[in-house]
């Protein structure tokens, strides 16, 4: 049978090296997951710049979070320019206290997955937020942290700079002050079991 115009096609997912740009795989996000006083206004990464072999279908990309908070989260778009750049939007920001993957399937071949991590007051990205991520943000803001934090370590207050304000704003997120949960004492988020292994 000829195929016409009419003819579906299966999704393209080609093989090829995968690469999660901005943020970057592995990322622990420090910052407020809402605004201040509103926890319906979430806040956190909801746009991903990845490199992929060209022409990959926008159903090559899955995202997974491990705590799902309303609505499940999806794919919105994935727009490829330049050829073998994608930006894959979710439909809301990624869920704080929890890891979000997103997984490129190809056709054939193992699928590459990124990990992206929303830990609110975890500024040294290590297995709990504590006190010690203050100390941490001080010696940032200091000049005295080698390496230096990068921006989704050190923005706590979303306000595009690492400035003295983020330090009362760790502060908040610590205490569950200005309408924040209280996140002192909780562990680092883990993918283990409810989305794809790193």
């Amino acid at each position: 049978m000829l195929c016409t115009a009419h003819c579906t096609l299966p999704p393209t997912c080609p093989l090829g090296a995968v690469v999660f740009v901005n943020p970057p795989s592995g990322v622990v996000d420090a910052r407020q997951p809402n605004a201040p006083g509103n926890p319906s206004a979430r806040q956190g990464f909801q746009t991903f710049t990845a490199t992929a072999p060209p022409g990959a279908a926008a159903s090559c990309w899955t995202p997974c979070e491990t705590r799902i908070v309303g609505t499940p989260n999806a794919i919105a778009s994935v727009i490829e320019a330049p050829a073998g750049t994608y930006t894959i939007a979710l439909s809301q920001p990624i869920s704080a206290g929890a890891v979000t993957t997103l997984t490129y399937t190809p056709s054939a071949g193992a699928a590459t997955t990124g990990y992206f991590t929303s830990h609110p007051a975890n500024v040294n990205g290590d297995s709990a937020s504590a006190p010690v991520d203050i100390l941490e943000l001080i010696d940032h803001l200091n000049g005295v942290r080698l390496p230096p934090l990068q921006i989704w370590q050190c923005d706590i207050d979303r306000s595009n700079l690492c400035a003295p304000a983020d330090i009362l704003s760790e502060i908040d997120l610590l205490n569950g002050a200005n309408g924040f949960t209280v996140w002192n004492g909780t562990p680092k988020p883990s993918a283990a079991g409810l989305c794809p292994q790193p």
